[in-house]
């Protein structure tokens, strides 16, 4: 026997803020044609999400999720009935539950931006709703909704003072950037634009204070492995900082320093040149003679492509040199 079906209309705007779409407000609903009340309240929520976790678990893989199409055609065998959605990801908030928009289809895609429809809907199966106790003030009956069967993009409009109005434009390329940036920032659904970019300005004030702090400690960690080493010739400082202070810690700044031969005073080195091997004079003489930093760069890069090779790094360093510094 074919089942009836209670056709509950819902001014729902097709897009949130958040990428999500309001399929089902929380209240309650007269649906006068039905000559009933819909109650949507908590339990009802609840029952409806139950409901839709146990059709995906009892179907798994073949379940299709939740069909949307135009209007309730679906029902008039002379309509069609072209999905626009299967939803299949729901969530329950303090006004009811939401679909996620990803479950659109392309034709649903291009509904939505192509703004042909404003409004959502579901139907409810009368087979799916439970009599409550009371009657409404004008003695309509009241009957909780614990399933939905489909939803319908409609541009009627019933019960918009449940649902939580859109202020973005629906369709809108800059709308679902926004959204998207809100979503990202922590901000609640519908943030305007004011909002998040007062959350993007304090992250960028952050970043460059961040970005401050990060330069001071790096100083004060050269400073500190420059004076382990003995490094006391500010030219020589001046040629190494900026080759050290782009590396990603301590480590690897150190490491450097060793592989030119420039090791921290220990108790077996105490008291002998730091640079006391003659590829290290060497060294020490190119970056004292470098008037720039970056001939200093050129050098190291060149030798690190030399020691690929399989050149140890005094004699790829000292093949820089030459090859560098007799440039034209």
């Amino acid at each position: 026997m074919k089942k009836s079906h209670v056709v509950i209309f819902n001014r729902s705007a097709l897009s949130s803020a958040d990428g999500w779409i309001h399929i089902v407000p929380k209240g309650d609903l007269p649906n006068r044609e039905a000559g009933i009340v819909q109650v949507l309240d908590d339990a009802s929520l609840g029952a409806i999400m139950d409901g839709i976790a146990q059709d995906r678990q009892r179907l798994g893989e073949k379940w299709p999720g939740i069909y949307a199409g135009r209007e309730h055609f679906i029902y008039d065998p002379a309509q069609d009935s072209a999905a626009l959605a299967w939803f299949k990801d729901f969530q329950q908030r303090d006004d009811g539950i939401w679909a996620n928009a990803d479950g659109l289809t392309q034709l649903g895609n291009d509904a939505v931006k192509n703004r042909l429809y404003k409004f959502t809907s579901f139907v409810a199966d009368r087979g799916d709703l439970e009599k409550t106790d009371g009657a409404s003030a004008d003695g309509l009956p009241r009957y909780r909704v614990r399933k939905i069967d489909t939803i319908g993009f409609t541009n009627q409009a019933n019960g918009k003072e449940l649902l939580t109005p859109i202020t973005n434009r629906v369709g809108d390329e800059s709308t679902g950037l926004l959204a998207a940036a809100a979503s990202k920032l922590g901000l609640a659904a519908g943030a305007d634009e004011n909002a998040v970019l007062g959350e993007i300005t304090k992250l960028l004030n952050r970043a460059d204070t961040l970005a401050a702090e990060n330069q001071s400690l790096i100083g004060e960690q050269l400073d500190a492995i420059f004076a382990e080493h003995k490094l006391t010739d500010s030219k020589v400082i001046n040629r190494l900082k900026p080759m050290l202070a782009p590396l990603p810690n301590r480590a690897e700044r150190t490491a450097f320093l060793a592989e030119l031969g420039l090791k921290p005073e220990t108790k077996e080195t105490r008291g002998a040149r730091v640079l006391n091997r003659g590829g290290n004079q060497a060294i020490a003489s190119t970056l004292i003679a470098a008037d720039e930093p970056a001939l200093a760069r050129r050098i190291q890069n060149r030798a690190i492509e030399l020691q690929v090779t399989g050149l140890k790094f005094d004699t790829a360093w000292q093949q820089a040199q030459r090859e560098i510094l007799t440039q034209p």
